[in-house]
């Protein structure tokens, strides 16, 4: 009976330890989270898709109508994109005549809208 005790109490103790790094949950729309910050902080006015190695362009205003609807998505226009597939983003100022505007590009490996018509 002298003996159980030190194992129970070493049990006990491991038991009561501290989660590690791999129990770590990061929530569903976390990127989508981190992109809103950057937008807001860099004043962004519209988002722009393109996929690595293409070239893109769109006119100024095209982007502007976004959204964030969760689930790690961005909506631009009538698109919805799925963020866990983004690669790389950058922010751009873009000039049109008189116009500017700062636009954040997302590149995709690939062309990945989910058309939610």
């Amino acid at each position: 009976m002298k003996k159980m005790l030190p194992l129970l109490i070493i049990t006990i103790v491991f038991l009561s330890c501290d989660k590690n790094d791999d129990d770590i949950v990061i929530g569903n729309n976390s990127l989508a989270d981190d992109l809103k910050q950057v937008i807001q902080e860099e004043g962004v006015q519209a988002l722009q898709t393109c996929c690595i190695g293409c070239s893109c362009a769109q006119t100024i205003g095209w982007g502007k109508d976004f959204s964030f609807p969760g689930d790690n998505f961005v909506r631009i226009r009538d698109t919805n994109y799925n963020l866990n597939e983004l690669k790389q983003f950058k922010i751009e100022t873009v000039s049109e005549t008189n116009e500017t505007e700062v636009r954040m590009v997302l590149f995709f490996p690939r062309r990945v809208p989910i058309n939610i018509n």
